[in-house]
């Protein structure tokens, strides 16, 4: 039986998991998680009981790019996609829950790799979007070590997604862990803007997803900071003036204050440089009027910054 008449068969329409398993190792023997996801995918949209036509409507209605239609259709959803729009996806067209299950499983398991070496490749003074995250109150002593273990995972897990939903290769990025946050050097391939939108928008989405449903102690805010500048390569990872000033901004004592103030999820702060560069010609749907000066003192140095939060939550 070929594989759209086993998806087809109506005597088996609903499969259960051990089935689709079997199913796709059979079909993709040895294969990737991405494999036998995109081959899951592709052949429930094949499968459809609609019209090709009105599954483009559907991705249409759920705010899905015109460029990443035919390649979701095609069950190419290695970069740029979001879970909750694949799995909408997947039951508008008649999925039943054992697809969506081993789907979400698929998509959450598998490395979004391969795209290029060139996070490996040395930095030698190229300007590049320097982001530093970090997580506020981790070491709150109402969180245990489990607590914070799941916080860090969904940070990255945030992260990944959001720099994929808003064209930023994840795996081009020089990443260095931080313990409550992360270094992530974005190339200069790569323009500053996007960083400004869609990736703040995409990791606020993100984040406001996962508090609505996390308990209280891994629930979380998270600090962002962004500056631009030249970067170096050593043995030990990178240097430059511009990581230097990034990881003191988002300590700066104005925004740890008026984000623990809010209930909102996300703070934002970036460099005079790139408010007067990137932020204050509007590069997203936030007026740059709805950002706020700061003149911090830090670790002996002097900085002009500005500051955004998201919007609170339900707000």
């Amino acid at each position: 039986m070929g594989l759209l008449a086993w998806f087809a068969n109506r005597r088996k329409r609903v499969h259960t998991r051990a089935e689709l398993e079997e199913f796709l190792e059979r079909n993709r023997p040895n294969g990737t998680d991405l494999e036998k996801l995109s081959l899951l995918i592709g052949l429930v949209f094949l499968n459809s009981p609609g019209s090709r036509e009105k599954m483009i409507a559907r991705a249409r209605q759920r705010g899905i790019r015109a460029d990443r239609i035919e390649q979701l259709l095609r069950g190419d959803v290695a970069f740029g996609f979001r879970w909750d729009l694949i799995e909408g996806m997947l039951k508008d067209c008649g999925a039943d829950s054992a697809k969506v299950r081993l789907a979400h499983d698929l998509f959450h398991d598998f490395p979004r790799t391969g795209m290029s070496s060139r996070a490996t490749d040395p930095w030698t003074g190229q300007n590049g979007s320097i982001v530093f995250t970090d997580v506020a109150g981790f070491s709150d002593a109402g969180r245990t070590d489990p607590d914070r273990g799941i916080i860090r995972k969904v940070m990255y897990r945030i992260l990944q997604d959001a720099f994929e939903q808003s064209g930023i290769p994840w795996t081009e990025c020089h990443r260095e862990d931080r313990g409550d946050g992360a270094l992530i050097v974005v190339p200069p391939t790569v323009p500053t803007r996007w960083i400004v939108h869609p990736l703040l928008a995409a990791l606020t989405g993100e984040l406001e997803r996962h508090n609505i449903h996390a308990d209280e102690a891994t629930r979380f805010q998270l600090r962002i900071a962004l500056d631009v500048g030249p970067v170096e390569s050593d043995a030990e990872g990178v240097n430059g003036e511009a990581i230097i000033k990034a990881s003191r901004l988002v300590d700066a004592p104005p925004l740890k204050e008026r984000l623990a103030q809010t209930q909102s999820c996300l703070g934002f702060i970036a460099s005079d440089f790139v408010y007067d560069r990137v932020i204050k010609h509007r590069p997203g749907p936030v007026d740059p009027a709805g950002y706020q000066k700061i003149r911090c003192r830090l670790k002996g140095s002097r900085f002009i910054a500005w500051i955004y939060l998201s919007a609170p939550a339900g707000g």
